[in-house]
C-alpha cells in the first residue's frame, strides 16, 4: 500500500455511490479533464443499477447492499453482489470514497463517517471540508468498513438529500475530493482552481459518536430542528400526533448535540428513524 508520505507516489483511488444516492461524478470528471493524473482514479457512477433504475436503495432482492459488506460468494443475491464488488472492484484500490445521500424520506448534512483514530483516514475526512465529521467504526455491514477490514483507508461522505442533486453540497463534495487527489500526490490542484470557502463548510464540527432518535408510537411527525443545527439537552427536537393535531409523544435530545440528519416524511410509525444527533465528547472513542 502507497500512502502519501512518499514524494510523487503512486495511488489507486475508486469512488462510488449506491441506489437513490445522485451524485454528478461527472464535473469531477470534466474539472480534471486534460490533466495529469499520478495514479489511477476510478469513479464508480451507479453500484446498484437495479436501485438507481427503481429510484431507490434496495438491490433486487429488496436489500440495502450497504448492510450486507462483505457479503459472501454463495449466498442471496445481494451477498454474491456485495462479494464480487469487493473481489473485483474495491481490493484493487489504495483508497476508497464512498459517496452517498441521505435515505428516502430523510435530509442529511453534508457529513463525512470515518475512523477519526486512524491517521489515514483522519486526514481524508478533515479535506472533505463538511459541515459535519462523525468518527464512526462501528462494523454495520458497509463498504467502507469491508475496505477497512482489509487495509483500505476509506470514507464516507453524505453530500444531501435523496433523489436530488444539492448542488452547494456537490460542489462542496467535489472540492474535497479534488483535495483528496493532491494530498495523494495524484492531482495537483492549482491557486487558480482554489475554490473558496462557502457557508455549508465555514465550519466543521467533529462529533465523537452519535445516536438516532426511534419514533415509539406512529403518527403525524415533525421534527423542528434543521439540519446542522445545536440543540441543548431537553430541547424537544421532534413531536408526534395524532390525525386530529393531539400531541402524542415528544422526544427531547438526551444531551447537547448537533443535527446530522433527520426524517421529513410527514407520516411515522413506530420504530422509524426520527432525528439523527451528534455528540462532541473530549476524545474518540475506540468502538464507535
Amino acid at each position: 500500500m502507497e500512502f502519501r508520505l512518499f514524494p510523487n507516489s503512486f495511488a489507486k483511488l475508486m469512488l462510488n455511490h449506491l441506489g437513490a444516492s445522485i451524485v454528478p461524478e461527472w464535473k469531477l470528471k470534466r474539472s480534471i479533464n486534460n490533466k495529469p493524473i499520478l495514479g489511477t482514479l476510478v469513479g464508480v457512477p451507479v453500484l446498484n443499477p437495479p436501485g438507481f433504475s427503481r429510484r431507490q436503495r434496495a438491490f433486487l432482492d429488496g436489500r440495502d447492499l450497504n448492510r450486507i459488506f462483505p457479503g459472501k460468494p454463495a449466498g442471496t443475491s445481494s451477498q454474491t453482489y456485495c462479494h464480487m464488488i469487493l473481489e473485483k472492484f474495491a481490493k484493487k484500490f489504495d483508497y476508497h470514497l464512498d459517496l452517498h445521500t441521505a435515505g428516502l424520506g430523510r435530509v442529511n448534512s453534508l457529513y463525512v463517517r470515518a475512523d477519526m483514530n486512524n491517521p489515514i483516514t483522519h486526514q481524508m475526512a478533515v479535506l472533505q471540508q463538511s459541515q459535519i465529521i462523525l468518527h464512526n467504526t462501528a462494523p454495520d455491514g458497509s463498504l467502507r468498513i469491508a475496505s477497512m477490514a482489509l487495509g483500505i483507508p476509506s470514507i464516507t461522505v453524505e453530500i444531501g438529500n435523496p433523489l436530488q442533486i444539492h448542488q452547494e453540497f456537490v460542489e462542496c463534495a467535489l472540492s474535497g475530493v479534488r483535495a483528496t487527489l493532491d494530498w495523494l500526490n495524484m492531482l495537483p490542484i492549482y491557486p487558480s482552481e482554489k475554490i473558496e470557502e462557502t457557508s455549508s463548510r465555514a465550519k466543521t464540527t467533529t462529533c465523537t459518536r452519535s445516536y438516532w432518535v426511534y419514533a415509539e408510537h406512529g403518527g403525524m411527525l415533525q421534527v423542528m430542528p434543521k439540519i446542522n443545527t445545536w440543540v441543548s439537552k431537553g430541547d424537544v427536537v421532534a413531536v408526534v400526533r395524532d390525525v386530529f393535531g393531539n400531541i402524542l409523544v415528544k422526544y427531547k435530545a438526551k444531551e447537547d448535540s448537533i443535527v446530522i440528519g433527520k426524517s421529513v416524511n410527514p407520516i411515522c410509525c413506530a420504530g422509524e428513524r426520527v432525528v439523527h444527533l451528534g455528540v462532541c465528547d473530549d476524545e474518540f472513542g475506540k468502538k464507535k
